[in-house]
């Protein structure tokens, strides 16, 4: 027997993509905070303007993805219409197949009351056991009807949510991809694994994946000279070691970057006051160790952002194929897929399709006999 329970619920897609919306704002000061940080160890020009570049598509993308989410509303709110007249028409022939079912129990109950002494019994059991099964009839009619119906709803409505969580995944996989090439969402380790030789080896990239954390690589790297320029003791000892070969993972030799290291060194005098023996200058040897480095890596951001930016500019404008990216909050992991996103004609046509359900459906068609 048929339940009166409604249709399926249809995905707030709108409230999803305001929430990715909000999001991206903390994604974008992250992100630039890491670019910006190897901007000011080293403003040469293209990494400056690299930045430019991927400051202004992440913003841009912020923009894309608002014009989205007001391509989308009006779909997603024009299938919750036609869900609510679905569901509304499920009501009431739920409320009539309800009818017909006490209907039919009246007439079960009457055949079971007669007397059997009756002249008339066998008359009044026929036509009683007649309208108990017309009544039965009308109500596996409207059973029928509401089973039709609901699935035919469900139906499409799981195609419209599936196509609103594929742009879903695809909005948040352009936000994925922008993070983790930055390196303020770390998918995995950008630290270079140990090796035989080195405390940090040389990052070894398994086939087919892309590295990670571009600016963040570089910036860890760099947290090991900052801590060499905060002690004079280790300068000067660093200094008094003739250095041979070239910085691992780095572009300079080891002596050339140590000869441009100093560091800050103070201590108080007699009187208490504090005295600067030696300025902390580190800057110039990051960038003899790391400069191609820090250049490569504002490019690859850029790069990377960028693709996503015109990636979302495609988005509900045309029919295209791409990845997608899913979040688990309960693992805290994320899974990859690829989808084809769809433009709104495709969700008018499955408005439309939802609109027609639920007029062949006739409350009134099966006439409510009599209670006896």
């Amino acid at each position: 027997m048929a339940t009166c329970i409604p249709s399926d619920s249809i995905l707030n897609i709108e409230e999803i993509l305001e929430s990715f919306i909000v999001d991206w704002m903390l994604d974008i000061k992250n992100n630039m905070g890491l670019l910006e940080n190897i901007e000011e160890i080293h403003p040469e020009s293209s990494i400056i303007s690299n930045n430019d570049i991927s400051e202004s598509a992440m913003y841009s993308m912020t923009d894309e993805m608002a014009r989205i989410k007001y391509a989308v509303a009006p779909l997603y709110q024009e299938a919750v219409i036609h869900k609510t007249a679905i569901d509304a028409k499920i009501q009431a022939l739920c409320a009539r197949m309800t009818q017909h079912e006490t209907n039919r129990n009246a007439w079960l109950t009457h055949r079971n009351s007669l007397d059997s002494s009756d002249p008339d019994y066998t008359s009044d059991y026929n036509n009683a056991t007649t309208n108990y099964n017309q009544n039965e009839t009308y109500r596996q009619n409207k059973d029928n009807q509401i089973t039709t119906l609901r699935g035919d709803a469900n139906y499409i409505i799981t195609l419209i949510n599936e196509e609103f969580e594929q742009l879903a995944r695809g909005v948040l996989k352009a936000r994925y991809n922008c993070n983790t090439s930055v390196g303020s969402l770390v998918s995995r380790d950008v630290q270079a694994a140990p090796s035989d030789y080195y405390v940090v080896g040389n990052i070894s990239i398994p086939p087919g994946q892309t590295p990670e954390g571009f600016a963040l690589a570089v910036l860890n790297k760099i947290g090991k000279w900052t801590e060499y320029a905060q002690s004079l003791e280790i300068v000067n000892k660093l200094k008094s070691i003739s250095f041979n070969t070239t910085v691992a993972n780095g572009s300079g030799s080891y002596s050339s970057v140590i000869s441009a290291l100093s560091a800050r060194d103070a201590s108080f005098s007699d009187t208490g006051e504090l005295q600067v023996t030696s300025d902390m200058e580190y800057k110039p040897a990051i960038v003899a160790a790391y400069g191609p480095e820090m250049v490569s890596a504002a490019s690859l951001c850029e790069t990377a952002i960028s693709t996503e930016y015109n990636f979302t500019q495609q988005l509900l404008v045309s029919t295209i194929s791409g990845d997608t990216q899913s979040y688990s909050s309960s693992t805290n992991s994320w899974t990859p897929g690829s989808a084809t996103f769809e433009i709104p004609s495709w969700y008018q046509d499955r408005n439309s399709e939802l609109d027609l359900l639920p007029d062949p459906y006739i409350v009134e068609d099966d006439p409510l006999l009599p209670a006896p």
